[in-house]
């Protein structure tokens, strides 16, 4: 679900969250700032430490359990 649009981000977090949703958590609907998304783009920019093997590895059970949508979102 989709808890922003990336018309509130500033341009930095715009730039993050590019990165973020198309090499990280791929999606194809960049306009949708996610709270996954969200958190690991303030966690990136507070230079805090976190588990990227984790966030991953959640998404991709996540979406290969998902009745809605199958598959990855790339």
């Amino acid at each position: 679900s989709s808890d922003l649009s990336t018309s509130k981000l500033n341009a930095e977090s715009k730039a993050w969250h590019y990165f973020i949703s198309s090499r990280v958590l791929p999606t194809n609907h960049f306009g949708d700032v996610t709270r996954e998304r969200a958190t690991l783009n303030y966690f990136i920019q507070k230079f805090r430490m976190i588990n990227l093997g984790e966030i991953i590895y959640k998404a991709v059970c996540d979406s290969s359990t998902s009745t809605i949508f199958a598959g990855f979102g790339f």
